[in-house]
């Protein structure tokens, strides 16, 4: 569960990485080296106690999610998807509140919410909403939602939809591969046989 550092607001620090530990107050992430910068454990944002137990965790995360924190959502919804901070896994009440999240914008949470409909996570498949969801996110620049994006609308293409186009799909799959990600590096190609394919069937 990677998450940027309300602190430092790096991808969390070498020593967060190296100790595994992230800790959660007001609704977001603190690193492991922010955290004890004075050796006192307290949030460097509010001043108050870090929680370090699962429950007190979980505490902070509830309030601050019921209040709105789109972070706080997130991270909520991902404790129910995964099982983290002790809770029992609940897909349906994952997808609840990581919809919370994505509805104001959270770039991590659309992309969830794309995933779930496409694959019938804690919701119904709905293509749809899952073209929908990705697309937010992509705009937004999340390279995974980018890539799925792509991948979904070509696989439209290859159903038959109407209203699938394989210069969108290949526009954000060049995003994607811009950005490094492999997956679209590989799909790209399989467009551009795909293309040689069509042409030759209307010649």
């Amino acid at each position: 569960m990677s998450e940027t550092c309300l602190a430092c607001t790096q991808e969390g620090s070498a020593d967060a990485k190296q100790n595994g530990t992230l800790f959660f107050c007001c609704g977001a992430v603190i690193c492991y080296s922010c955290s004890t910068a004075d050796d006192s454990w307290t949030c460097p944002c509010c001043g108050k106690k870090l929680p370090t137990t699962d429950e007190g965790t979980l505490e902070v995360l509830r309030k601050a999610a019921k209040r709105g924190d789109s972070s706080a959502q997130w991270n909520l919804g991902r404790a129910y998807d995964t099982g983290r901070f002790g809770v029992k896994v609940d897909h349906v009440e994952a997808a609840k509140w990581v919809l919370k999240a994505a509805e104001q914008g959270h770039a991590k949470a659309e992309h969830a919410m794309g995933v779930n409909y496409r694959d019938g996570e804690g919701v119904a498949v709905n293509n749809v909403e899952a073209r929908k969801w990705f697309h937010r996110a992509a705009v937004q620049g999340h390279v995974e939602a980018q890539c799925d994006l792509g991948i979904m609308i070509f696989y439209a293409i290859q159903r038959g939809e109407e209203d699938a186009s394989l210069d969108e799909a290949e526009i954000w799959l060049r995003k994607a591969a811009a950005a490094g990600d492999k997956l679209a590096e590989g799909t790209l190609g399989t467009t551009k046989m795909f293309r040689l394919f069509a042409a030759q069937q209307t010649t």
